[in-house]
C-alpha cells in the first residue's frame, strides 16, 4: 500500500481480539519503522490514529506481515470518543495504551508530563512517549506524540531535566531488540534530538529508566539508572553528554524505574536526606555528599497497591517534590487503556520506627471540590 503524506494522523481499524500484524513502513524505499497492530478490516471495536506529521510531504509504502488487506484514512484530528468508564479525575490518554509516567518537568507555568504510550493499541508495545500538559495537575491538554521509535529501538522510560542553559532535555532508553527495525541493538540512553546518540551506551543487558536531578554542591548532574536483578547505578555528569558511574545500590525486591530526590527530615532545612525508589514502591533513606549514597535504613515499602507503579517526581518544582505513578488495573474501555494515579506531594517524617517516607494528595485536588 503506498500513500502521499499530506495529514497529521493515519487511521487504522483495530480490534483487540485480531491476529498482530508487523506493519512496516518505508519512505522512499528505506524501511523506517514497523508497528504491532492488531488490524482488523472486516468487524474493528475502534479506530486507532498514529502520527504520521514527521513524514509529511513524502510517499509513504506499508508492508503488512502477514500479509492482510486493510483500509487506512487519512485524519488531522483525532475524535473524541465517549468511554463510560474513563476516569474523571485521573489522567487516561486520549486513545492507546499508556504505562509509566515519563519526563515529568515543571517549566513557565505548566506542568509537563510525558508517558509509555502504545498510540494504535490498547496493550502493551510499540513504545512511543505520549504528552501532556496542566497548571494545576488535574486539568490536562493532550499535546502531540512527542517521541518515536528509531533504529535504536522503542522509546522506553526516561525523565526531562531543566538544564543549566534553562533548556528541557528529556532522556530516555532506546530499548534495542523490542522492534524489527531495531533487532539485534543493546538498550542504550539517549537525549531527544542530539545528533551523538546514544550518550550511555549498554552497561548491563537491559539497564534502562534513567532519572537525572542536578546536584548544586558539586555542581554535576546525577543520574539513577536500573541494570539488573535489584540493582540500580549512579552516574555524574557535567554536561549530560559525558556520564560515568560512580556507585550500585541494591534495592531488595525492586526493579526498574528509579527515583533518587533530597527531602527535608521533618521539614528542618539542617537535616537533608535523599531518598531511592524503585518501581515497586520500595525505598531506602539515606545522605548523598554528590559522590556516595550511603543508605541509612533498611529497604521499606510505601504504597502497597497497585495504584502507584513506576512513581516519578516532577523536576523543576522548586519548594515542593511531587510525584504520580501508574495505576496498574483494567479499565473496560474500547478505544484506551491505562490511567494515572492522583499526584501526591513527598515528606520525610520522623516516626518510633525511624524515617519514612510520607505521601499525600497535592492541594490542588481542592479545586475539584463542589461541596
Amino acid at each position: 500500500m503506498e500513500f502521499f503524506c499530506d495529514s497529521k494522523y493515519i487511521a487504522f481499524p483495530v480490534s483487540r481480539s485480531a491476529v498482530s500484524k508487523n506493519v512496516r513502513f518505508y519512505i522512499e524505499n528505506e524501511f523506517v519503522l514497523d508497528l504491532n497492530i492488531s488490524i482488523d478490516n472486516i468487524s474493528p471495536e475502534y479506530t486507532a490514529y498514529y502520527d504520521v506529521q514527521r513524514f509529511y510531504g513524502k510517499n509513504i509504502t506499508l508492508k503488512c506481515v502477514p500479509e492482510a488487506d486493510f483500509d487506512i484514512t487519512k485524519s488531522d484530528v483525532i475524535p473524541k470518543i465517549q468511554e463510560p468508564y474513563r476516569p474523571k479525575i485521573h489522567f487516561s490518554p486520549p486513545s492507546g495504551w499508556l504505562n509509566d509516567p515519563n519526563g515529568l518537568v515543571f517549566k513557565d507555568g505548566e506542568y509537563h508530563m510525558y508517558y509509555q504510550h502504545n498510540p494504535v493499541g490498547t496493550n502493551w508495545g510499540n513504545m512511543h512517549w505520549g504528552h501532556a500538559v496542566s497548571k494545576d495537575l488535574f486539568r490536562w491538554t493532550h499535546l502531540d506524540e512527542a517521541l518515536f521509535p528509531t533504529k535504536f529501538g522503542t522509546v522506553f522510560s526516561g525523565c526531562a531535566i531543566v538544564d543549566k542553559s534553562g533548556e528541557t532535555q528529556l532522556f530516555f532508553t532506546a530499548a534495542g531488540g523490542t522492534s524489527l527495525l531495531s533487532e539485534g541493538k543493546p538498550f542504550t540512553q539517549c537525549i531527544a534530538g542530539y545528533e551523538n546518540n546514544p550518550v550511555i551506551l549498554q552497561i548491563e543487558e537491559g539497564n534502562r529508566d534513567s532519572k537525572i536531578i542536578y546536584h548544586k554542591k558539586t555542581e554535576r548532574y546525577i543520574m539513577a539508572l536500573y541494570l539488573s536483578g535489584c540493582k540500580y547505578a549512579l552516574l555524574s555528569s557535567e554536561d549530560l553528554k559525558s556520564w560515568s558511574k560512580f556507585q550500585e545500590i541494591e534495592l531488595e525486591g525492586d526493579a526498574e524505574c528509579p527515583d533518587f530526590y533530597p527531602l527535608l527530615l521533618d521539614n528542618d532545612p539542617n537535616r537533608e536526606k535523599w531518598v531511592l525508589t524503585g518501581a515497586k514502591d520500595k525505598y531506602i533513606i539515606g545522605s548523598f555528599n554528590g559522590f556516595k549514597f550511603t543508605p541509612e535504613t533498611k529497604t521499606q515499602t510505601l504504597e502497597q497497591g497497585n495504584a502507584f507503579y513506576a512513581s516519578q517526581t516532577w523536576s523543576n518544582t522548586p519548594g515542593r517534590t511531587i510525584r504520580i505513578g501508574w495505576g496498574r488495573f483494567n479499565i473496560p474501555s474500547k478505544s484506551f487503556q491505562g490511567c494515572m494515579s492522583v499526584p501526591c506531594e513527598m515528606s520525610l517524617k520522623s516516626t518510633k520506627n525511624g524515617m519514612r517516607l510520607c505521601t499525600y494528595p497535592v492541594s490542588e485536588i481542592q479545586t475539584l471540590y463542589e461541596n
